[in-house]
């Protein structure tokens, strides 16, 4: 379970550290402030996952499905002129980083239910819950671009 908190840590901690750079190209000034505010709910999920960890991760292994999502994101930011196509590419780059977490959430709630770590399960709960809404956003976000 240790593990998969500290994987999930490494990579909340980076879309909060990179997201923020990504966000700067926002077609608008609401994406922009969208963005921004799923770099600022990452950070709150990287705490609730240092909290349910038994040993903290501040030296844990860096998380390389994640740095693939924002590094390729970062390169759309390069290389797509901002406009309704970056804007797009940014959702999809955002929903493959909840999707790559919530993969990893639901492994870890498993792993959390079968040793009965309550504590843990609870902060992974409220994790999923809040990058389920986020999904959805981007999703109506995404029809409205359509």
């Amino acid at each position: 379970l240790q593990l998969y908190l500290c994987d999930l840590y490494a990579g909340c901690q980076l879309v909060e550290r990179q997201l923020p750079a990504i966000a700067r190209h926002a077609s608008d000034a609401d994406w922009r402030t969208e963005v921004q505010a799923l770099a600022e709910t990452a950070g709150l999920r990287a705490q609730r996952m240092h909290a349910a960890s038994e040993d903290g991760c501040e030296d844990g292994p860096d998380n390389l499905w994640m740095r693939g999502i924002m590094d390729d994101a970062d390169r759309d930011t390069r290389n797509i002129s901002v406009g309704p196509a970056l804007d797009l590419a940014m959702i999809g780059a955002l929903r493959k980083a909840i999707a790559a977490e919530l993969a990893s959430i639901r492994t870890a709630k498993a792993i959390a239910v079968r040793l009965d770590a309550n504590a843990a399960l609870q902060a992974l709960m409220l994790n999923e819950a809040q990058l389920r809404n986020a999904d959805e956003a981007l999703d109506q976000r995404l029809e409205t671009l359509a």
